[in-house]
C-alpha cells in the first residue's frame, strides 16, 4: 500500500513538473503577444507596416512554437493524470486488501489497535475523498486555463460570452448547492452547539470540585503531618523495646545439689532464662518447653523399672569412660608422636634415628655390594686385557702362518693329529705331556724371540686366579662366587673349573707353565691352518693343526678360564642390598609426622593444624644451601639418599584470633574462630619441648562451659596472651567460643568435646533420675509456672500500652499515606494516593474539555468541527458569488454595449487567473498527499507495535 502511494505522489510530481514546463512555454507565448501588440500600436503611430509585418510573422512563429509545446506538455499531463489514476486506483486496492487482512485477523487483533486502525482508516478515507475534489476543482482550472491560452481576440467575443454564460450556468447551480449546504451546518450548529457548551461547562464543574477536594487534601495531609511530629515516638519505642529486650529471669535453689540441667536452663541448682518476651524464643515459649520437658523426663523415669534405669546408667558410663579413654589416648600418642619425630637441639627423636640407622646400615652393605661389583669387574678385565695381550706377542711373531722348529725335537710325539678339545688336552696335558709341550713352547718363544714381559703377564693370569696378584685381588673364583645370588645356580660359562675338578684339582693349582701350554694350544687352535715342520735334509711338514670352532683364542680362553660374564651380566645375579628397612623406617617417621595433624583433628576438629618435616639441601661440597619441605612421598622417591631432616613444623604457624566485640552491654555474642587460622591447641607447649599434663584437660584448667553449655577457652591460655612491659603481646581477644552445645553431634569418640558432652550426658542422666526421685523436677514445674504467670501479667501490661500507641501512630500513617500515596515493596511499584488519583481525573476531565472544543470548532474524531464546516461552506458559497457576480458585470457591460473588461482594449485574458487556481490546487493535492503518507506511516507504525 505504501508502494502504491509513493507512486501516487511520484506521478503528481510529474503532473507539476509538466505544468511548470507548460506555464514557460505559455509565458513565452505572453511575452511574444505583448511584442506584437507593442509592434501592432507602433504601427498605428508610425505606420509601420513593414515592421507589423514582421512582428506578426515573429507573432505566428512564436505561436506555432507555443501551439506544439503546450500540445506536447498537455499530452505529457494526460500521462501524468493516467498515471496517478492508476497509482490512486492501486492505492484504493490495497487499502481494500487491508481492510479484509483486518477483518480476518479481527479475532486476534486486540480491540484497541482495531479502534486505533478505524480511526486512521477514517481519516485516510477522508483524505482520499479531499483529493477527489481537488481533482475535480484542478480539471475545472484546467480546462478553463487551456481555453483562455487558446481563444483568438478579439474575434472569440462571442465564444468568450458563451463561455461565460455556461460558467454562469455552472456558478449559479453550485451557489444555490452551497447555499443549502451553509443553511444545513447553520441549522446543525444552531442546534447542537448549546449541547457543547453544556457539556464543556459540566465537565469543568467536575474539576472545579476536584479542585476544591484536592486543597482539602492538602490542607488535612499538613494537619497530620503536624499530628505525627506532635506524635510521641520515643513512648512507642520504649514500648516496643519493652517487648522485645531480653530479660533475665530465674529462680534460686531449684535443686538441693546446686547441679545443672542445660536441657532446662539449670546452672549451679539455679533455674535461669534470659529471653525477651515475644518472638520464636520468647521466655515464655521457654517456660512452657522446659515444662514439657520435665514432665516427660518424670514420666519417662517413672515409667521404667529399676532394672532399665540401671542399665541405662551403666551404658552411659561406659559411653563416657570409652569417650574420655580415646581422647587421652590420642593426647598421649599426640605427644608420643611428637617426641620420637621432634629433631631440636640435643634431642633426636626416636624414629628419626631409626631412619638414619637403617640408611646408615644400607650404606655400609651397599658399599661392600659396590666394592664387589668394582673388584669382579676389575679382575675379569684385567684377565682379558693379559689373555689378549699375550696373543698378541704370539700373533705378532708367527710367520704367515709356518712355524718351524729345531730338527733335535720330535713334534709327532707332541701334537700329532690332536683336534682342539679342552677337555681331551687337559687330560693329556695331565698325563705328563705339559712338559713336552712347554719344552716345545720354550723352543718356540726362543725362536721368535719373545720379549720378557710374556712372563709378567703369565705371572699377573696366574696371580688373578690364585691370589697372588700384585694388586691384591683375592682368587677370581673364590670372590666371583662369594655373593649371594638370584636365581642360582648362576650360569658362569667357563669349563677349566670343571676339567681340573674331574681331575681332582683346583684351579687354583694352575702353575705358570700350565698358563703358557693353553694360552700356546688356544692361540695355536685358532681358526687357521698352522703347518710344523723340519729344517732341510730332513725338511717337509710334519704336522698341520686342524681349524678349531673359536675364531678369537684369547676370548675363548677368557669364556673358558674366567667365564662369560662381565660386569652388568654378573651384576644382574647379584642380590643388591634391599632399600626395605629405610622404607619402613621413612614410613613409620613420616606416620608420626602426619599423625600429629591426624591426632589434632580427632581430637580438636576443626583447630587441627598440619605438620610437616623441613630438610637440608647440601651443595657438592657439603654446604647447606638451601632448606626446603620434605614430604613421605619425596623421602621415598629418593630413599637411598642420607637422611638430612632439620626439623618438623606445624602449618600455620601462629594464629590470629576474631575481633573482640566487647559493647557496653556485656550481653554480646562473641565471635567464633573458624579454623586453626584463627585458633589451636599448642600441645608441644611454650618451649616447643612437649608436654607431660594433659591440657586442655578434661577438669576444665583452660577451658569451661557457658551457661549454654558451648565450650570457651579461657583468654589466658590463648598463644602469647598477656603483655610484657606494657607491650601487648597479641590484640584482645577475650575467652573465645570453640564447640556449640547444640553442634555435639559434629564430633565422634577421642574428639576433646565429644569427651566432655558424653561425661556430662552421663553424669546429668545421673542428676536427673536422683531428681525425679526426690521430687525436685515436680516442685520446679510449679515454681516455673508462678514465675510464667507473673511475667505474663507483666507483659500484657507493657503490650496494652504498646498496642494503643501504635494504633494511634498507625492511624496518622494510613491517613498520610491515603493522601500522599506509598510505595509497596512487595509488588514493587507505587500506589497513589488521593491527591495523584484526583489529579488523574483532572486530566481527564481536562482532555474531555478539549475533545469538546474540538468536536465544536475543527472535529475531534470527524475530520471537521461545527463551526469549522459551517464557516467553510460560508467562504465557498461567498468564493462563488464573487466569481458569478464578476461574470454577471461583464454580461451587463457587454449588453449595454460598453466594452466589457479587457486588457489593452481586449476581453481580459482570465489565463493567468486560471494559472494560479491550478497552482492552489496542486499544492493542496500535494499537501493531501504529504497528510496520506503521514497517516499511512501512523497506521504501519501501529501494525509495528501490535506484531
Amino acid at each position: 500500500m505504501i508502494q502504491a502511494q509513493a507512486s501516487v505522489i511520484k506521478a503528481h510530481e510529474a503532473i507539476i513538473a509538466a505544468q511548470a514546463r507548460k506555464v514557460d512555454a505559455e509565458t513565452a507565448l505572453i511575452m511574444a503577444q505583448v511584442e506584437w501588440e507593442k509592434a501592432l500600436t507602433d504601427y498605428h503611430k508610425q505606420q509601420w507596416a513593414l515592421n507589423i509585418q514582421e512582428r506578426e510573422y515573429e507573432l505566428e512563429v512564436a505561436r506555432a512554437a507555443a501551439d506544439a509545446a503546450i500540445a506536447a506538455y498537455q499530452l505529457v499531463i494526460a500521462q501524468m493524470q493516467a498515471q496517478m489514476v492508476q497509482a490512486m486506483q492501486a492505492y484504493e486496492a490495497a487499502l481494500l486488501a487491508f481492510e479484509q487482512w483486518k477483518i480476518a485477523n479481527a479475532a486476534t487483533l486486540a480491540q484497541d489497535l482495531l479502534n486505533a486502525l478505524d480511526a486512521i482508516l477514517f481519516q485516510i478515507k477522508g483524505v482520499i475523498l479531499d483529493l477527489a475534489e481537488a481533482q475535480i476543482e484542478l480539471n475545472y482550472a484546467k480546462t478553463a486555463y487551456e481555453w483562455y491560452v487558446n481563444v483568438t481576440y478579439p474575434e472569440d467575443v462571442e465564444h468568450a460570452l458563451l463561455h461565460m454564460q455556461r460558467d454562469k450556468m455552472r456558478l449559479e447551480c453550485q451557489i444555490e448547492y452551497l447555499t443549502g449546504v451553509v443553511e444545513a451546518y447553520e441549522a446543525l450548529y444552531n442546534a447542537y452547539h448549546g449541547e457543547f457548551d453544556e457539556l464543556i461547562a459540566g465537565f469543568q464543574d467536575v474539576i472545579t470540585a476536584l479542585r476544591a477536594e484536592i486543597a482539602e487534601m492538602e490542607i488535612d495531609f499538613i494537619k497530620l503531618q503536624e499530628k505525627w511530629l506532635l506524635f510521641d515516638h520515643q513512648a512507642l519505642d520504649n514500648a516496643n523495646a519493652a517487648l522485645t529486650k531480653n530479660r533475665k529471669v530465674s529462680i534460686a535453689n531449684v535443686f538441693s545439689d546446686k547441679g545443672d540441667d542445660p536441657n532446662i536452663h539449670v546452672v549451679n541448682g539455679t533455674y535461669s532464662i534470659t529471653a525477651p518476651w515475644t518472638g520464636a524464643n520468647s521466655m515464655f515459649n521457654m517456660m512452657k518447653r522446659d515444662m514439657r520437658v520435665i514432665e516427660d523426663t518424670r514420666a519417662e523415669f517413672e515409667g521404667q523399672d529399676s532394672g532399665v534405669i540401671k542399665r541405662n546408667l551403666e551404658a552411659k558410663q561406659k559411653q563416657a569412660n570409652d569417650a574420655t579413654t580415646k581422647y587421652k589416648t590420642n593426647w598421649n600418642n599426640w605427644q608420643k608422636y611428637y617426641d620420637e619425630a621432634r629433631i631440636s637441639g640435643s634431642h633426636v627423636g626416636s624414629r628419626y634415628t631409626a631412619w638414619l640407622d637403617a640408611w646408615n646400615a644400607w650404606n655400609t652393605a651397599n658399599q661392600n655390594f659396590l666394592a664387589h661389583q668394582t673388584t669382579y669387574e676389575n679382575m675379569y678385565y684385567e684377565a682379558d686385557s693379559l689373555i689378549r695381550l699375550f696373543m698378541n706377542y704370539l700373533d705378532g711373531w708367527l710367520n704367515l702362518g709356518n712355524l718351524e722348529v729345531p730338527s733335535t725335537l720330535t713334534l709327532s710325539q707332541v701334537l700329532g693329529g690332536i683336534e682342539f678339545n679342552a677337555g681331551t688336552l687337559a687330560d693329556w696335558l695331565l698325563q705328563g705331556n705339559a712338559d713336552d709341550v712347554f719344552e716345545t713352547i720354550n723352543v718356540i718363544i726362543g725362536l721368535i724371540n719373545a720379549p720378557t714381559e710374556m712372563d709378567a703377564i703369565i705371572t699377573q693370569l696366574k696371580g688373578l686366579m690364585d691370589g697372588t696378584h700384585p694388586e691384591g685381588y683375592p682368587p677370581f673364583w673364590e670372590h666371583a662366587t662369594a655373593w649371594t645370588y638370584k636365581p642360582t645356580p648362576v650360569v658362569y660359562g667357563d669349563i677349566m673349573r670343571a676339567v681340573y675338578a674331574n681331575s681332582n684339582k683346583k684351579i687354583t693349582e694352575l702353575t705358570k707353565q700350565d698358563w703358557y701350554v693353553w694360552l700356546f694350544l688356544y692361540w695355536l687352535f685358532e681358526d687357521r691352518q698352522v703347518e710344523i715342520g723340519l729344517e732341510n735334509p730332513h725338511g717337509g711338514t710334519v704336522i698341520t693343526i686342524n681349524a678349531a670352532d673359536y675364531k678369537d683364542a684369547a676370548e675363548q680362553v677368557l669364556f673358558d678360564f674366567f667365564g662369560k660374564l662381565d660386569r652388568a651380566a654378573y651384576q644382574a645375579y647379584m642380590v643388591g642390598v634391599s632399600t626395605k628397612p629405610i622404607e619402613n623406617a621413612i614410613k613409620a617417621y613420616y606416620n608420626a609426622v602426619e599423625g600429629l595433624g591426624a591426632m589434632e583433628k580427632a581430637m580438636f576438629d576443626p583447630f587441627d593444624r598440619e605438620w610437616k618435616a623441613k630438610k637440608y639441601v647440601y651443595d657438592s661440597k657439603g654446604k647447606v644451601i638451601d632448606i626446603v619441605d620434605w614430604s613421605r612421598t619425596q623421602a621415598l622417591a629418593a630413599v637411598t639418599e642420607k637422611p638430612a631432616i632439620k626439623e618438623i613444623y606445624a602449618t600455620p604457624s601462629k594464629y590470629d584470633p576474631p575481633v573482640y566485640d566487647d559493647d557496653k552491654d556485656w550481653d554480646e555474642t562473641q565471635p567464633r574462630p573458624v579454623d586453626a587460622t584463627q585458633f589451636f591447641f599448642v600441645l608441644e607447649g611454650p618451649d616447643g619441648m612437649g608436654r607431660t599434663t594433659i591440657s586442655p584437660s578434661l577438669d576444665f584448667d583452660i577451658t569451661y562451659l557457658n551457661k549454654k553449655c558451648d565450650l570457651y577457652v579461657s583468654y589466658a591460655a590463648l598463644l602469647n596472651a598477656g603483655e610484657y612491659c606494657g607491650e601487648q603481646w597479641s590484640e584482645w581477644a577475650g575467652d573465645l567460643p570453640l564447640w556449640l552445645w547444640s553442634e555435639r553431634n559434629n564430633y565422634g569418640e577421642g574428639h576433646y568435646f565429644y569427651a566432655i558432652w558424653q561425661t556430662r550426658d552421663y553424669q546429668a542422666y545421673l542428676d536427673t533420675y536422683n531428681r525425679v526421685k526426690n521430687g525436685e523436677y515436680a516442685a520446679l514445674i510449679d515454681k516455673i509456672q508462678a514465675l510464667y504467670d507473673a511475667q505474663l501479667a507483666l507483659y500484657t501490661e507493657a503490650k496494652a500500652l504498646r498496642d494503643a500507641l501504635q494504633a494511634e501512630l498507625d492511624d496518622i500513617v494510613e491517613e498520610l499515606l491515603a493522601i500522599g500515596g506509598y510505595y509497596d515493596p512487595v509488588k514493587g511499584e507505587w500506589v497513589m494516593g488521593n491527591i495523584e488519583i484526583y489529579e488523574l481525573w483532572i486530566e481527564e476531565y481536562q482532555w474531555l474539555i478539549q475533545q469538546a472544543m474540538w468536536a465544536h470548532n475543527g472535529g475531534n474524531i470527524a475530520n471537521e468541527g461545527l463551526l469549522e464546516a459551517w464557516s467553510r461552506a460560508k467562504h465557498d458559497l461567498m468564493e462563488k458569488q464573487n466569481e458569478l457576480r464578476r461574470i454577471e458585470e461583464a454580461i451587463a457591460l457587454y449588453e449595454q454595449g460598453l466594452p466589457m473588461p479587457s486588457f489593452m482594449g481586449l476581453i481580459e485574458n482570465e489565463a493567468a487567473r486560471y494559472q494560479a487556481q491550478i497552482d492552489i490546487w496542486l499544492e493542496e493535492i500535494q499537501s493531501l498527499q504529504q497528510k496520506l503518507v503521514i497517516l499511512e506511516g501512523i497506521r504501519a507504525k501501529l501494525l509495528e507495535n501490535y506484531q
